[in-house]
């Protein structure tokens, strides 16, 4: 069976109640199965995380090979799309506590992540520090919240800094022959499209250079 083909049919099935009507994407629920799995994910699986154990390791910086840092930064992700779906109050206090709580984190040269300082652009930490300025991005959309896009902006320029006064390819770092590390491109990019600051052009071109 092909199991894509049945998920779009069911998706598609769920979705008939609204054709016809006029309506705005963010105001489309999906019933049915798919949309019970849909709740059940957000109520036992994103809401019932304990956030506080995701931002605890940026508190120690003691890390020097493991990728604990990606895991807030994808969680917040998924609770925002979970937020912006179903519009859950709590949810969202949850996502801010948990924000605020991670942006104390950050270094005041700037570095948000758990390695340790002699680890520092090494196997798995600019793939978290992606996930985490991805994730600040995110939720500077959502609420506008300008500490959030300044922590974000802080933590790439940490980033730029280091790679220049260390005079170190950024393709040369990380896993995967750099493209754990490159991936660091797609905030770069959204933060550029934000703010307009010469700086991240800059610093995407010489990614993909």
């Amino acid at each position: 069976m092909n199991y894509r083909v049945l998920l779009l049919g069911l998706c598609a099935w769920s979705s008939l109640s609204v054709l016809g009507q006029e309506s705005r994407v963010e105001d489309i629920r999906i019933g049915g199965f798919v949309g019970g799995r849909i709740h059940t994910c957000i109520e036992q699986r994103v809401k019932s995380q304990d956030v506080e154990h995701l931002v605890e390791p940026f508190r120690h910086r003691g890390e020097t090979s493991l990728w604990q840092s990606e895991f807030f930064g994808k969680w917040l992700l998924g609770a925002i799309s979970s937020y912006e779906y179903c519009k859950d109050s709590a949810l969202l206090e949850q996502i801010k506590t948990g924000v605020r709580s991670f942006m104390q984190t950050q270094t005041p040269e700037g570095y948000i992540g758990n390695y340790s300082p002699e680890a520092r652009l090494t196997n798995w930490d600019i793939w978290g520090r992606k996930y985490s300025a991805l994730a600040l991005v995110a939720y500077y959309r959502l609420t506008g919240d300008k500490a959030a896009l300044q922590t974000a902006m802080h933590s790439v320029d940490y980033l730029m800094k280091q790679l220049h006064e260390q005079h170190i390819d950024i393709a040369r770092t990380g896993n995967y022959f750099g493209m754990a590390s490159c991936s660091i491109l797609e905030p770069v990019v959204y933060l550029y499209d934000i703010t307009r600051e010469r700086r991240y052009l800059d610093f995407a071109k010489s990614i993909v250079a």
